[in-house]
C-alpha cells in the first residue's frame, strides 16, 4: 500500500497540472490595420490575437472594443515589432507581464479577456522579467511596410528566429504583372473568338453599341436567374437514371457556358469601347480590311484594364487603395453585366434584333487579309 501510495505521489508531481500546454512557436504581424500574434501550443491548439480599429478579435471572434490607437495597441505594436528578437517562450511571458498602467476601462477589460484566454504554462514563472524598453511605443515610419515575423521555439523544434520583409513594392508588381497577365490572357481568348466565330463576336457587340442600356438591364436580370437555372436542370436530370450519371459533364458545361457568356460578353465589350477610341482618334479610316477588329479589341482591353493599373500602384494604402480597388471592380461588374445580357439579347450572337446595322467592319473571311490603306481620293 506504501508503496503504491508513492508512485501515486511521483505520477502526481511530473504530471502537469491541468490546463497546461508547451509553446512551440508564435507568427506575429505588423500592418498599419493591425497587429496579430499567434501562439502555438503543443497539443495542436493554437491562441490567436488580433487588435485593430478599436477592436480585439479572438481566435477570429470580436471579444472586446477598445479605444483605437489607445495605450494598448501602442505597446502591442511596439512588442510585435520586437519579436524576432524574441523566442516563443520570452513573448509570451512579455505578453502576460504587459503592464497595464494607462490602459482605459475597456482596454483593460479587453486585455484580460485575452489572459484567460491563455492556456496555464510556464514561461512567466521561468524566465525573468522583460524588458520594460519592449512596450516602449515605436513612432510611424512613412515607409509602406508589412512586416512579418516568425519564429519557432528552439528547444521545442529546433529552429532559430526567421524574418521575413514583404515590402508594399513587391505588391505593387504583383498587381501590376496580375493585370498584364489579365490582359494577355483576355487577348489570346480572344484572338480565338474572332479566329472561330467572328461573325458572332460581331453580332454581340453591335448588340451591345445599339442597346447599351437595355444589354446592362438583361445582364442584371440573368445574374439571380443562373443558381435557379442550374438548380432546374439538376432537377430534370435526377428524374431519370441516364441523368443521374450525367450530372457531374452537366455541372461543368453549365460552368462552361456560363464562363463563355460572361467573357465573350466583356471581350465585345471591349471590342466596342476600343472602336469608338479609334475613330476619336480617327485610326479607324486608315484600314478597311485585315487585323481591323481586334486592334479594336486590344484597344477596348488595353482601356477596360488600364482602371485596375491606380488600384495595382495604391491597394498598399489602407483606405484610398480599397476604394480604388473598389471602383474597378464596380467598373468591371458593370462592363461584364452589359456583356452577358448582350450575349442573352443577341442568343450568343445568333440574333441581330437588337443589333446596330450597317457596320462597315469586315467580317467572315475578309477578317484575316492584310490590311490595305485607303487609297487617297487626289490620285
Amino acid at each position: 500500500m506504501r508503496c503504491a501510495k508513492l508512485l501515486f505521489w511521483l505520477a502526481a508531481a511530473v504530471t502537469p497540472a491541468a490546463g497546461y500546454a508547451q509553446l512551440v512557436g508564435h507568427t506575429t504581424e505588423l500592418s498599419r490595420r493591425a497587429v496579430t500574434v499567434r501562439l502555438e501550443w503543443a497539443d495542436g491548439r493554437s491562441t490567436e490575437i488580433v487588435a485593430g480599429e478599436g477592436r480585439l478579435e479572438l481566435n477570429g471572434e470580436t471579444a472586446a472594443r477598445y479605444t483605437a490607437g489607445g495605450m494598448l495597441e501602442q505597446r502591442l505594436r511596439a512588442l510585435v515589432s520586437r519579436s524576432a528578437e524574441l523566442e516563443s517562450e520570452a513573448l509570451l511571458t512579455a505578453l502576460r507581464q504587459m503592464p497595464t498602467d494607462g490602459f482605459g476601462p475597456r482596454e483593460l477589460e479587453a486585455w484580460n479577456r485575452f489572459l484567460a484566454a491563455l492556456p496555464a504554462g510556464e514561461a512567466a514563472e521561468t524566465l525573468p522579467p522583460p524588458d520594460p524598453s519592449l512596450y516602449q511605443p515605436l513612432e510611424e515610419s512613412g515607409a509602406p511596410l508589412t512586416r512579418v515575423f516568425q519564429s519557432g521555439s528552439e528547444r521545442a523544434t529546433g529552429r532559430g528566429v526567421e524574418v521575413q520583409e514583404v515590402p508594399a513594392v513587391e505588391r505593387v508588381a504583383t498587381g501590376l504583372l496580375t493585370v498584364l497577365g489579365g490582359l494577355v490572357a483576355l487577348a489570346a481568348l480572344g484572338f480565338g473568338a474572332l479566329f472561330f466565330v467572328p461573325d458572332r463576336v460581331e453580332t454581340v457587340a453591335q448588340t451591345v453599341a445599339h442597346s447599351p442600356f437595355r444589354c446592362f438591364l438583361a445582364g442584371l436580370c440573368t445574374q439571380p436567374l443562373i443558381l435557379p437555372a442550374l438548380a432546374t436542370l439538376l432537377i430534370a436530370l435526377v428524374l431519370t437514371v441516364v441523368g443521374i450519371l450525367l450530372i457531374p459533364v452537366a455541372v461543368v458545361l453549365f460552368v462552361l457556358g456560363l464562363a463563355a457568356a460572361v467573357i465573350g460578353g466583356y471581350l465585345a465589350v471591349a471590342r466596342v469601347v476600343g472602336e469608338m477610341y479609334a475613330r476619336r482618334k480617327g485610326w479607324a479610316e486608315q484600314y478597311t480590311g485585315g487585323w481591323t477588329v481586334f486592334r479594336y479589341l486590344a484597344y477596348g482591353l488595353i482601356g477596360l484594364l488600364a482602371i485596375w493599373i491606380p488600384a495595382a500602384l495604391l491597394g498598399w494604402i489602407p483606405v484610398l487603395g480599397a476604394a480604388f480597388v473598389l471602383v474597378a471592380g464596380v467598373f468591371t461588374w458593370i462592363m461584364a453585366t452589359a456583356g452577358l445580357g448582350a450575349v442573352v439579347l443577341s442568343r450568343a450572337g445568333t440574333r441581330t434584333t437588337f443589333a446596330a446595322t450597317g457596320s462597315a467592319l469586315p467580317g467572315g473571311a475578309d477578317l484575316w487579309r492584310e490590311p490595305l490603306p485607303k487609297a487617297d481620293a487626289s490620285t
